[in-house]
């Protein structure tokens, strides 16, 4: 038996008569929300860790968000 292209990726698609395709298409559905939510989670950490760089830098400036916090 010689399995075609992406039958080759999931075969009891080809055992049930397309029956699994569904759930295949799911896992694979999922599989792409996970990726995408990954990446965006990774692009968020990464700027929270710039603004307590910046938090940090500032305050030991003695600067609030650029401006000059001396007191008279």
């Amino acid at each position: 038996m010689e399995l075609v292209g992406h039958q080759g990726q999931h075969p009891f698609a080809l055992d049930l008569g397309g029956v699994a395709a569904l759930p295949a298409l799911a896992a694979e559905f999922f599989q792409l929300v996970v990726q995408v939510s990954h990446s965006v989670l990774t692009v968020w950490l990464v700027f929270l860790t710039y603004l307590a760089a910046v938090a940090d830098k500032s305050a030991l400036c003695g600067t609030a968000m650029g401006h000059n916090a001396q007191s008279t």
